[in-house]
């Protein structure tokens, strides 16, 4: 867990990443030690290869082109970045939102993990139930607030990252699909096209090049043409 100080982050954050995912592991090499990115789920990145990137490759990506790096980002992942020198933690999570990202303010600490109850049992926070929230989901199951059925324990929207400084925090939405340029002179056969392209290339970048892997089939046209492109 990264403890935020007015003067200084001094804590490696090793531990926290353990309970968010992989953390990256530091070795000799390491340029920039004192940055830790924890890294869960499949992550890719436009601005390289379509092979899966690493922890340490998202890392060189934040060195150069800070925050901003996380529109080059695809697939589904839930990221933690501490950067001890800035003294900032930033927790980001993807597009859609297909993995979850917790975290709460607890003794002076930000605590954060993918999974509720393992923050509870190392923030020691109490887990208080959050009546208004629960309510809310019961109405509206589908609405994305970022609070858990917990009181103090937050959760990170989809699309969006959450800045965490000792002085302050910042939430923002780093990608929004009402902001995708709109084209009203596009055929349905440009559509069809397009749509097609798209899937195609998205399938691919996921497919992995020496595995063998099975299709879990619901039996609607989503899972379906996705089965049919991985064998195409």
């Amino acid at each position: 867990m990264l403890e935020l100080q007015d003067t200084s982050c001094d804590h490696s954050a090793t531990e926290a990443c353990r309970i968010a995912a992989y953390p990256a592991p530091l070795s000799p090499a390491d340029p920039s030690p004192q940055i830790k990115v924890c890294l869960s789920g499949s992550v890719h990145s436009s601005a390289l290869t379509q092979q899966p990137v690493d922890a340490h490759v998202i890392k060189t990506l934040y060195r150069k082109y800070g925050i901003s790096m996380v529109h080059s980002l695809y697939g589904e992942f839930a990221l933690v970045i501490c950067d001890l020198p800035a003294k900032q933690i930033y927790l980001v999570r993807d597009h859609i939102g297909t993995l979850p990202l917790y975290w709460a303010q607890s003794r002076g600490k930000v605590w954060f993990s993918s999974s509720v109850p393992q923050l509870i049992i190392e923030s020691e926070i109490e887990a208080e139930p959050d009546e208004i929230r629960v309510m809310q989901y019961l109405s509206s199951p589908n609405s994305y607030p970022d609070r858990s059925f917990y009181k103090n324990i937050h959760l990170v929207l989809p699309g969006h990252w959450v800045r965490i400084t000792s002085k302050d925090l910042q939430k923002r939405r780093w990608w929004d699909p009402r902001k995708i340029n709109e084209q009203p002179n596009i055929s349905v056969e440009d559509v069809k096209a397009t749509v097609r392209e798209l899937t195609l290339s998205a399938v691919e970048a996921i497919l992995p090049s020496d595995a063998r892997v099975g299709s879990h089939i619901s039996g609607g046209i989503d899972s379906t043409i996705v089965t049919d492109l991985s064998v195409a």
